[in-house]
């Protein structure tokens, strides 16, 4: 048995079957969908090999039907759905099927190529009223005109036409009805199963739905788990919309794409029976629950960046105030009236923000909407925590590698690709984003003592960037330079080099 974390459990099978009883046998495993055939002569070609006249009648069947649905489609003829399950049909049925749909696809193409010009049907004047009872023609008035004619072969064209849907899952306990399909061909002969040994690797089947089916779609993409190991699409169900949003982040655009994936679901049944063949329609009705998803996150994310739109709303109140007086605001700008200048203020974290009120209670404060240094704010903000959403997805990546080398017993991996790995992403990446969130904590935009030095303020912060370009430097420092803001961190760096 398998589970949505790994691939289903593979047995390699071998099955004799009588030469009569293999059609419904294999047409029987097909239903089934839980199985994939072995080529046994791969060094044949196709004119080789057996059954291949049958197989290119079935494909000459085939495109006559999709000659007929196209031509049907095309007078906007509505094709009705047939949801009750068709078994494989006779070989013995064959040639009449073959027939059918030729003699129906040569009837349409000898409708289409007759003309249909004008004719007069038929008329009647004021004094063939008075006898139109003893008439059982249907007359049109001169003067109105038929450009088109009739399809006399309507009914036989839908009754020709199939259009089977839907797929059949079953356990593989019902493998076991190959057994009396020697009733179905007249064959005495039983078939018969066999479980074999093989090295070979078995192919990788996971059970889905069509809300998994899309995430696994953009695993697939990356590439594909081999057999039994563990599977990355669960865990993105949560990790890929929510980092889309990271990086999209507005809340008004994320009600649109919720509501655009909520259309899909709802209609989900009537856009899949109109079966429309759009590739761009397609991929986003297929990723109707990833959509849905990346706009439920989109919506929170842009909540935190208080982001709507591109504007802010202001809820809780801001905890800036205006430090400067209202005369002078006034004199300033009646002075960079007269010189035809703009005059701008800068607010200093020291007088302008209020500490007493704390930050904004939820998302960012909206008075960064209106700042000139919104940008210079929010994109560090937004940069920072991609780095750490981004590692802690890689270092998951790591555990979830440890699993599969612990589940194929691989210790020689484990020791010598799994322990360098944690330690190059650690010393490097884990330690940029510790420092990052030691930055958040105890910087402050008023002075304070950090680690026994002192910081007037904000803009004394260290920088982040030049502490990790410092730690591969390998040169000493000038004379009087500091830019260590925690204690031992230039033996920290030493150590790790």
């Amino acid at each position: 048995m398998g589970s949505i974390y790994r691939s289903e459990v593979m047995s390699h099978c071998q099955i004799f079957l009588q030469v009569d009883s293999a059609y419904h046998c294999v047409a029987e495993l097909g239903e089934l969908g839980l199985v994939q055939f072995l080529d046994l002569n791969a060094e044949m070609t196709s004119y080789q090999r057996k059954f291949v006249n049958e197989i290119r009648r079935c494909e000459d069947m085939e495109r006559k039907l999709h000659f007929i649905e196209a031509e049907i489609l095309k007078d906007d003829v509505a094709i009705e759905d047939y949801d009750e399950h068709i078994p494989a049909p006779q070989p013995k049925n064959m040639l009449e099927m073959e027939t059918t749909r030729r003699d129906a696809a040569v009837s349409i193409s000898v409708a289409f190529k007759g003309e249909a010009g004008p004719f007069t049907v038929g008329y009647m004047n004021d004094i063939e009223k008075e006898y139109r009872g003893e008439n059982e023609l249907n007359k049109s008035r001169i003067g109105h005109w038929l450009f088109q004619s009739v399809d006399y072969d309507i009914k036989m064209l839908i009754t020709v036409f199939w259009n089977c849907s839907g797929t059949v899952c079953h356990t593989v306990v019902e493998l076991l009805r190959i057994f009396p399909l020697q009733n179905m061909s007249g064959s005495t002969v039983h078939a018969v199963l066999n479980e074999m040994q093989t090295n070979h690797i078995p192919p990788t089947y996971f059970k889905l739905n069509k809300f998994t089916q899309g995430f696994q779609n953009i695993v697939d993409a990356y590439g594909i788990a081999n057999y039994r190991e563990v599977n990355p699409a669960p865990w993105s169900i949560i990790t890929f919309p929510f980092l889309f949003a990271v990086m999209f982040g507005d809340s008004g655009h994320g009600i649109v794409m919720l509501l655009a994936a909520l259309t899909f679901i709802v209609f989900e049944k009537k856009l899949i029976s109109m079966k429309i063949k759009d590739e761009i329609f397609n991929t986003f009705f297929g990723g109707r629950y990833v959509v849905l998803l990346m706009g439920m996150f989109s919506i929170y994310t842009g909540l935190l960046y208080n982001d709507i739109y591109s504007k802010s709303i202001n809820i809780f109140g801001s905890s800036w105030k205006n430090p400067y007086s209202l005369s002078l605001l006034k004199s300033l700008e009646e002075d960079g009236y007269s010189k035809n200048q703009t005059v701008d203020l800068t607010w200093s974290p020291q007088y302008a923000f209020d500490s007493d009120l704390a930050s904004y209670p939820f998302g960012v404060d909206p008075i960064w909407n209106i700042a000139k240094n919104k940008l210079n704010f929010l994109n560090p903000l937004k940069m920072k925590t991609s780095i750490i959403l981004g590692i802690g997805q890689m270092a998951f990546g790591l555990v979830l590698s440890l699993c599969n080398h612990i589940h194929n017993r691989s210790f020689v991996d484990i020791f010598f690709v799994f322990v360098p790995q944690c330690f190059f992403l650690g010393s490097i990446f884990v330690y940029l984003c510790v420092m990052v969130v030691l930055k958040w904590i105890f910087f402050y935009v008023n002075p304070t003592f950090i680690f026994g030095r002192l910081y007037p303020g904000s803009n004394c912060a260290p920088s982040l960037l030049i502490g990790l370009i410092n730690m591969f430097m390998l040169k000493a420092r000038e004379v009087g330079y500091y830019n260590a803001w925690k204690l031992g961190l230039r033996q920290t760096e030493q150590i790790k080099q």
